[in-house]
């Protein structure tokens, strides 16, 4: 069955589409219903290819709330990220934006809010997909995977460590302590001693490539904002400014458009 898509569902569709640029085995939500019979048609999925950017560790700091160095440990619930114009405390009741939640646990803050420096675990929404959904039908994990296929992210590794740029979840005040990437990319994922960005978008490498981790580190922690300013320039070096490095550089690998 074809659900058209009035004007409030298109911006429904633009709007999920700004909030998955911020969002990243799998146990659902007990408030999503699912089964294993009916299936979303194919029109009904969409594919989002625009993303908010930054293009230094200056930026990324200075726009996170949080900055955790951190391992994901499991996932968590899938929720929907595609919320009500009017309110965005309600879910979209024509779209399901797929909101993967990561667990992370952390060994390091760069950067914290009052109150959460001490927290050992924090969770992360990553954005994976997006497709139409109708009161009538049931949504099953098939029509996940479907969705997932089709969009073009990096899946988080379990298992694996990274330094993460992050900002509250917003439009799920039930969520305590859960966060999205604040801009691409927001997230490096630590490979022998490396920093790598680990992000869809291919103007990452442009602005970004692998150095070793404490070097890394010392620039996120020389990003301090002063009287709202930012207090020096970028030290992040970039691609071709003749700097020997000794982390290879690597592609990170994303799920091709369809």
């Amino acid at each position: 069955m074809k659900i058209p898509l009035s004007k409030y569902t298109i911006i429904g569709i633009i709007s999920l589409m700004v909030l998955s640029s911020l969002l990243s085995g799998c146990r659902i939500s007990p408030a999503t219903k699912f089964d294993t019979q009916t299936l979303i048609p194919e029109t009904q999925v969409f594919n989002s290819g625009s993303y908010i950017t930054a293009t230094s560790i200056r930026e990324l700091t200075n726009r996170s709330k949080i900055v955790v160095v951190g391992k994901a440990v499991k996932t968590g619930n899938i929720i929907n990220l595609a919320r009500e114009i009017d309110d965005i405390s309600k879910p979209d009741p024509n779209l399901f934006g797929i909101g993967q939640i990561y667990e992370f646990e952390v060994s390091r803050y760069l950067k914290s809010e009052k109150d959460v420096s001490q927290a050992g675990r924090v969770n992360v929404v990553q954005f994976e997909g997006m497709l139409g959904i109708s009161p009538q039908e049931t949504l099953t994990m098939r029509d996940i995977e479907k969705a997932r296929s089709q969009e073009r992210y990096i899946p988080i590794t379990l298992g694996s460590e990274y330094i993460l740029f992050l900002e509250p979840l917003i439009g799920f005040p039930e969520l305590e302590m859960h966060y999205t990437g604040v801009a691409h990319p927001w997230r490096f994922a630590l490979v022998s001693g490396c920093a790598v960005p680990d992000s869809p978008w291919q103007g990452a490498s442009l602005y970004y490539h692998p150095q070793p981790v404490e070097d890394f580190i010392k620039q996120v922690e020389g990003s301090p904002l002063v009287d709202d300013k930012l207090s020096e320039p970028s030290a992040y070096p970039p691609p071709g400014d003749g700097t020997v490095s000794v982390c290879p550089s690597e592609s990170a690998k994303t799920n091709p458009y369809p």
